[in-house]
């Protein structure tokens, strides 16, 4: 599975961002040297984690898509049966997980 051009934008922010750079000051200028070192951007936890879902999602394996066809053909054909038992199970050892990493 491939997904392709989420990060599009952020990369035309990113060579935007530097031709602006060199434009205002001269590609090799010490000015533009000192004002790249100066700039910082800090992302949230939340987008910190939204990164790392995207880069298992490029970098997943492709044997997911045979699971992931294996289910459609179960549910279609009506046999997919899910644990609603175990479903909930982990529905609550994440909330309390996250909830505990809340309030550290």
């Amino acid at each position: 599975m491939q997904i392709k051009g989420l990060l599009t934008g952020l990369q035309t922010y990113e060579q935007s961002k530097i031709d602006k750079t060199r434009d205002k000051s001269g590609s090799n200028s010490h000015r533009a040297k000192a004002s790249s070192d100066s700039d910082r951007i800090t992302l949230s936890q939340e987008a910190r984690l939204y990164r790392s879902g995207l880069e298992q999602a490029l970098n997943a394996d492709e044997s997911r898509t045979d699971k992931i066809q294996e289910l459609k053909a179960r549910i279609e054909n009506g046999s997919y049966e899910p644990d609603s038992r175990r479903i909930a199970e982990k529905m609550i050892r994440e909330d309390t997980e996250s909830w505990f990493q809340r309030s550290s």
